[in-house]
């Protein structure tokens, strides 16, 4: 398609503009060593949570008969939150095609925390 074409790009947040599934489960993962004493490895966390939703990988630790409660995904958010406060890298080139001023863009993400201004301020310059 032609750029003259373009009007608006809608960029996806995780896995587009920032890897962050390593970084939501390394938090599984704690979360499931420190809270429910499990000594889960990263591999074991990947194996059976990656590339799912809280709500499925809910499910998924159920079907395991591996129960967690308000608290646990309370206490997940909370350091999902603390992570991007943190800081994370973006995609390589991914600031090229920000700064490309021709194309309107902004930036649709499912995350719990999104309405709170993290990814607006940390995006906010582009």
């Amino acid at each position: 398609m032609p750029q003259q074409h373009i009007k608006l790009i809608i960029w996806d947040f995780d896995g587009v503009i920032a890897d962050t599934e390593k970084l939501w489960l390394l938090n599984r993962q704690k979360l499931i060593n420190e809270e429910l004493n499990l000594p889960w490895s990263f591999e074991q966390t990947n194996k059976h949570l990656g590339g799912m939703s809280d709500k499925t990988k809910k499910e998924v630790l159920d079907a395991m008969n591996i129960k967690t409660d308000h608290h646990f995904w309370n206490k997940a958010a909370e350091l999902d939150s603390q992570t991007m406060e943190q800081g994370f890298a973006l995609m390589p080139h991914i600031e090229d095609i920000f700064n490309l001023k021709q194309f309107k863009q902004c930036i649709a993400t499912g995350g719990i925390r999104s309405k709170n201004g993290l990814f607006t301020r940390r995006m906010h310059r582009y």
